[in-house]
């Protein structure tokens, strides 16, 4: 992606830790180059109508990144108050454009914390704490378009051949050889060790 890439965090206020903890990991984006944003960055500064403002966010940026935690599952679900009515949209964006969502487990319960319209999609693990800077590396490679695993360019074809296998089974054909006539032209050769071999069987039996 050429372009500043730009973000929407949709979360749910489950603590002023949790709400600090967003807050932290929007400004690291911001922080690497990343348009991110959520409510408290345009509510602070004056009299906002919420539904307008979650709409535009959600249509107008490349990415709305979504908190999942039991209390956003259980509102998702529910289509209760601010996270409720984002996920009216988001349910229609991620049929039009999956690749715009991108969902972050943020609780160790993964079962209760994934809403059930996201339940399938791949998500970005940030439950542990200590893996927080390979996560964050993660979510930049998503928002930025690059591989986080570099691919080994595609080779030639290689020379193959089939192994020949020579068993008991083909060893075993050689004793079928004499079953078989020999309906190739006698050569003179052939008949001269003929008939020394019959002279010498009648001289024998003449003995």
């Amino acid at each position: 992606m050429d372009r500043i890439p730009s973000a929407f965090v949709s979360y749910s206020w489950d603590s002023p830790e949790h709400r600090d903890w967003v807050t932290s990991l929007v400004n690291i984006l911001r922080a690497n180059g990343v348009e991110a944003t959520l409510d408290i960055f345009e509510t602070q500064t004056g009299t906002v109508n919420l539904n307008q403002m979650m709409i535009r966010n959600i249509k107008d940026n490349d990415f709305t990144i979504i908190i999942m935690t039991p209390n956003y599952a259980q509102k998702a679900d529910e289509f209760q108050g601010g996270v409720g009515f984002e996920t009216t949209l988001l349910m229609s964006c991620i049929q039009e454009n999956p690749d715009k969502i991108v969902p972050i487990l943020r609780s160790t319960d993964s079962k209760g914390a994934i809403p059930f319209y996201l339940n399938g999609f791949l998500y970005i693990d940030f439950s542990n704490d200590s893996n927080f800077e390979e996560k964050i590396k993660e979510l930049l490679h998503r928002i930025y378009g690059i591989d986080l695993i570099e691919k080994t360019p595609l080779g030639r074809k290689p020379d193959l051949e089939p192994k020949r296998i020579r068993g008991a089974v083909q060893q075993s054909a050689g004793s079928f050889d004499d079953l078989i006539p020999n309906l190739m032209e006698p050569t003179d050769r052939d008949r001269n060790k003929f008939m020394r071999e019959s002279y010498l069987q009648i001289k024998d039996g003449l003995l």
